[in-house]
C-alpha cells in the first residue's frame, strides 16, 4: 500500500520493542557494521486507555503517539542508523468501527485519521530510510 511517500508492506503481525540496534564487528574495538532502530505495534486510536482483550495489561491508545514521537527524537539525534524497521500495526483495530468505544461514539472510520497522525509523527525521520511491514 502506498500512503503518500510512505510503503507500508503487509506481512505477518510482529512485535518487537523499540530500541536501537548494532550489528557489531567481530572486534569490539571497530565501529559497528550496521545499525538501525525497530518500533512495531504503535497501536494508534484517539480513545481512551482501555485493557486488552485478555485483561492482562493496560493499552495507551492517545499515549501511543508519545512513544513514536520519543523514537523519533532519539533516532533523530543518531546519525548513524543506516535505516528504521517498523514492523507492524500503525493503528488499533477499533478505528475501523468493528469494536471497541469508538463504534458508538462516531458514524465514520477513523483509520485514515488515525494514521495520518501516525505518519506525522514519522514523516519527521528521511522516509526513504524507513521500511514499513503490516
Amino acid at each position: 500500500m502506498v500512503h503518500g511517500r510512505w510503503i507500508i508492506l503487509n506481512s505477518s503481525r510482529l512485535a518487537a520493542a523499540l530500541t536501537t540496534t548494532s550489528l557489531l564487528s567481530s572486534s569490539s574495538s571497530e565501529s559497528p557494521l550496521l545499525k538501525f532502530g525497530i518500533i512495531a505495534d504503535i497501536q494508534y486510536a484517539d480513545v481512551d486507555d482501555a485493557e486488552n482483550f485478555a485483561k492482562t495489561e493496560k493499552r495507551f491508545y492517545r499515549g501511543s503517539l508519545e512513544g513514536a514521537s520519543q523514537a523519533v527524537k532519539r533516532w533523530s539525534n543518531e546519525n548513524d542508523i543506516q535505516f528504521i524497521a517498523q514492523l507492524g500495526d500503525l493503528i488499533d483495530g477499533q478505528n475501523n468501527l468493528q469494536y471497541g468505544s469508538l463504534k458508538n461514539i462516531v458514524a465514520e472510520p477513523q483509520s485514515e485519521i488515525a494514521l495520518k497522525s501516525v505518519i506525522a509523527i514519522l514523516d519527521e525521520l528521511h522516509p526513504e530510510n524507513i521500511l514499513f511491514f503490516h
